[in-house]
């Protein structure tokens, strides 16, 4: 038996998830769960971007979530499993956000229990429809992708300019960190938070990663966003980072505050598009279409490339 079969079949989550015959509960489709369209589409995979593989496959993403909506799948009255439906349904007893936020963590605790990997990490998520949406609940930040949730998040470029030999600070991720522990990573970025500004964002990462005071943090410039969909594993990446410039007095030595980053190395640009062109593993994933973005813009990369308008086009992905 699967750890979903365990888990729908556990009277808690019955409980909440369980409607009565001619009800139609509330529908994970208007939370943007809507597995059964997800296991359908194709395409669904990070493009190729200066000879960065894919991440994924269309094919495997289709197979792998067809697999899954075959799983969850709605609760009859005799607590059997239906053959046929396509999706979660909450109870459209759940009237408000909140309700739902705590119907759908109380099930994540106990899917927690039954798959070590499902992590909590104490950060809320908003669920939205689409970006500009209304939050119809939040979530915890380690079960976003499970679900395929779309989420934002924040990225900043910490530039020096001396003499128009433009640098790179570049961050290593910390050996200790469960996710990509070692690899290269922009200067400041993490994901955003339901309850502050993408600026109230951007000012607490510059101080927790890298010790960058809030006035200076504040002369950071939006940039745009880029956007991708991902497959890892069984789970579903759907993101939007927002993309910052930070342009830093070449007085200012950024230092790690937290546990997150091991150090940080001030990297001529040209060598920083070189590692990005030829070991492009050596980056977080996503901080490559970051760099790539931030290349595009200050023409180190330009139509001289083959495919350039696929690339251009390529770092705003269409969010499934």
């Amino acid at each position: 038996m699967t750890i979903l079969e365990n888990f729908l079949k556990n009277k808690k989550v019955q409980k909440t998830l369980a409607t009565k015959p001619g009800e139609e509960g509330f529908s994970l489709v208007e939370l943007v769960v809507v597995i059964a369209v997800l296991a359908i589409l194709s395409a669904v995979a990070v493009p190729a971007f200066v000879g960065v593989q894919a991440n994924a496959r269309a094919s495997a993403v289709k197979n792998g979530l067809a697999n899954i909506v075959k799983e969850c799948i709605v609760l009859d009255a005799d607590n059997k499993l239906k053959s046929g439906a396509d999706h979660f349904a909450l109870s459209d007893n759940l009237v408000n956000p909140e309700e739902r936020t705590m119907a759908i963590e109380e099930m994540l605790e106990i899917l927690r229990t039954e798959d070590p990997k499902l992590s909590k990490l104490n950060e809320k998520y908003a669920v939205k429809e689409n970006i500009n949406g209304k939050t119809l609940m939040e979530i915890d930040r380690g079960a976003a992708d499970f679900f395929g949730i779309l989420n934002t998040g924040v990225h900043l470029n910490g530039i020096t300019n001396d003499h128009e030999n433009k640098k790179m600070w570049v961050a290593t991720r910390s050996h200790q960190r469960k996710t990509f522990p070692g690899e290269l990573d922009n200067m400041v970025a993490g994901g955003q938070p339901s309850n502050i500004t993408r600026q109230e964002n951007v000012v607490k990462e510059c101080y927790e990663e890298a010790s960058i005071p809030e006035e200076l943090a504040k002369a950071s410039e939006p940039k745009g966003f880029v956007s991708y969909n991902m497959q890892a594993g069984t789970t579903l990446r759907r993101k939007i980072l927002y993309v910052y410039d930070l342009y830093l007095p070449s007085s200012f030595i950024p230092l790690p505050n937290d546990n997150e980053v091991e150090k940080f190395d001030l990297v001529p640009v040209e060598t920083v598009m070189e590692t990005i062109k030829n070991r492009p593993h050596a980056f977080k994933y996503n901080c490559n279409l970051v760099i790539i973005d931030f290349l595009i813009r200050e023409g180190l990369i330009n139509d001289d490339l083959k495919n350039f308008n696929k690339l251009v086009e390529g770092l705003r992905c269409p969010i499934i």
